[in-house]
């Protein structure tokens, strides 16, 4: 194999064969040069990651934001968005939920918006990923929490009473009043 990011000179001259003799030399070709590939080994990089709000009710959207860049090489791929359920304080298993599409070396910002569809904790990260193939996380995940929406109390009924009868065919209902209603 060639060395990644070298310049190699190359010619050729042609020979007249009997069997294995040579019977009469070519004259070479011109010289012509090429430059192998750069070898992009170098991982991408994420200098913003941030999730708003990081609490919120069941129903309810968030926007994770973060910049990225390539110095690589390759240029950018994509943005993967990544999240766990939480397991005692930790991420558990991480799944992809999302991708964006990302090109150029950066530095690149986007976000994406998540809505959980169940009450609990969760962690979001991303991946950032090159053409080359080399990727990263964010430094850190972050942690959501996303809450049942919460009810107002039930107000108490007090006319007419549970079970009564001979209730006028125009009754008066009434009951107590609901704080926050």
């Amino acid at each position: 194999a060639l060395s990644a990011n070298t310049t190699y000179y190359w010619k050729v001259q042609g020979y007249a064969m009997s069997g294995s003799t040579v019977t009469q030399q070519g004259n070479y070709s011109s010289v012509w040069s090429f430059n192998t590939s750069v070898v992009d080994t170098t991982k991408p990089t994420v200098s913003a990651f941030s999730v708003s709000p990081s609490s919120l009710t069941v129903g309810s959207s968030f926007s994770i934001s973060y910049t990225v860049a390539d110095s690589g090489g390759s240029g950018l791929k994509q943005v993967e968005l990544w999240r766990a359920p939480d397991s005692g304080g930790s991420p558990g298993t991480w799944a992809q939920i999302k991708s964006n599409t990302a090109s150029g070396n950066g530095p690149v910002s986007g976000s994406f918006t998540d809505a959980p569809i169940s009450a609990g904790t969760y962690w979001y990260g991303i991946h950032v990923v090159d053409n080359a193939g080399n990727w990263t996380p964010e430094a850190s995940s972050v942690k959501v929490t996303v809450t049942d929406v919460s009810l107002l109390p039930a107000p108490t009924l007090s006319s007419p009473s549970n079970g009564a009868t001979g209730v006028s065919t125009t009754p008066a209902f009434s009951w107590s009043s609901v704080s926050g209603a």
